[in-house]
Formats: C-alpha cells, structure tokens, sequence
C-alpha cells in the first residue's frame, strides 16, 4: 500500500579498518573470456547503491537475508555495495550510556559513524542512492544531515527516528525536510516499528510508504505485494 575534529586514535582505526571491509554483490565464479569481458564492463557502468545492515548484523548476515537477496536479483543494473558498522556491537549509533530511557544530547553522537560513510563515499562513491533497514535507516537522516554528499534515491526500510538521541533530532530538525525522494517500508507484523514509519516519512519532502501486509521485521520479498512498486521507485528516472 502506498501510502557527517579530532577523531580519537581507537575510532580512526576503528574507521580504517571497516573501510577494508566493504563488499559488491560479484561473486568470484570462472566464466568464457567473452562473458568475463561483457561483465566488467557492466560493473563500471552500474549504478551503485550504498547498503546499511541492521543494528547487530554483519554484512555477510543482511545480505544473506531473503529480502535482501530478491532486492540484488531482480536489480542486476545496480551494483550493491554492503558496509561494515565502524562501531563495536554492529550497530551505527551507540546505546545511550545510561539506557534508552535516559536520551543522549550530543550532537556529535555518531561521529565515527558519519566519518566512515563519508569515506566510502569518498573512495567508492558516487552512489546513486543509500538503503538502511532497522538501525541503518535510522542512521541515514542522521547522516543526511552532517553531509554534504548527496543521493538520488533513499530507501527505508523497517526503519525509525533517533529519538532517544536528542543531540542527533536536532541536527535533523534544523535541516529537514530532505529533498531526495525516499521510499519507507514497513510491516504489518512488524509490531514494534510499523507506527514509527509515518515519522520517518514525514521528514522528506518527497516521500512515498509502502506498507505491506504481510512482512515482519525484514525486506519484502519478491512475492510481497510492495516488491514491485519499490522497484519501480529505485528504477525512476535513471
């Protein structure tokens, strides 16, 4: 239904070294000369896309989720590139220290974080859109919102606001609404985080929710009945 100092030594090698683990959806297999050939000049011509796995995911788990494997399949133009978290636990943007019902104020919360996207950007980019599920959507308006790099697409999928980051929500309401168009998916079955989708919506300007009936806390798959309406989405105007 349609509805971005001083960095301290620890973070940088942090940085560097997540960096070093970057993947694209190739995969190593031995072909005929000519096939080989046809192949990487497709590669340089792809479009890239810039994946965020989920709070406590690793990138080999988010791209072996099925929704996840559907997306990379049905959209062999585009060329995936799936980052690694620089922070300890997998996760984008740290717990507040004192639980989640004691927010952070810090507006340079995620740091690291913003440093190291920045850098891939810098040495993989360009890329043509950005895609979070769960934590790595909630990261991309923080990082929309400390960057000067931009996006044509951005997807969202069983994503939320930082909200128990105060710091973060106000370098995202001094800028907001974003003007990249943005597609939000959620769940029915996602209970505890299908009702935060119409507030992550609500902070771009061209927006479109694509709610399905039937997923839970995952991407749909390809017979969901989202998955071609969010392929239609990432494929306009290219």
């Amino acid at each position: 239904m349609i509805r971005k100092k001083t960095m301290k030594q620890s973070g940088f090698f942090k940085i560097h070294n997540a960096v070093t683990n970057i993947f694209d959806t190739k995969k190593n297999f031995i072909f005929p000369v000519e096939q080989r050939i046809a192949e990487n000049s497709l590669d340089k011509n792809r479009l890239k896309i810039l994946a965020l796995h989920g709070g406590g995911q690793s990138v080999s788990s988010f791209r072996s989720m099925q929704g996840m494997k559907d997306l990379v399949y049905k959209l062999p133009e585009f060329e995936f590139v799936f980052a690694d978290s620089p922070e300890d636990g997998q996760v984008w943007i740290r717990d507040p220290p004192g639980g989640k019902q004691f927010p952070t104020t810090d507006t340079s919360w995620a740091e690291d974080t913003i440093a190291f996207l920045d850098k891939i950007v810098e040495e993989q980019g360009p890329f043509y859109g950005i895609l979070g599920f769960s934590q790595g959507a909630a990261v991309i308006p923080v990082y929309l919102s400390k960057t000067t790099n931009t996006f044509d697409k951005i997807m969202l999928y069983c994503g939320y606001l930082p909200t128990t980051h105060q710091g973060l929500m106000e370098t995202i309401r001094k800028v907001e609404p974003f003007p990249t168009p943005a597609m939000i998916f959620s769940g029915e079955n996602d209970i505890g985080f299908r009702d935060l989708a119409p507030a992550l919506s609500a902070i771009f300007s061209s927006s479109v929710e694509q709610k399905s009936s039937t997923a839970g806390h995952h991407l749909p798959f390809q017979n969901d009945g989202t998955f071609e309406a969010i392929l239609m989405f990432i494929r306009m105007n290219i």
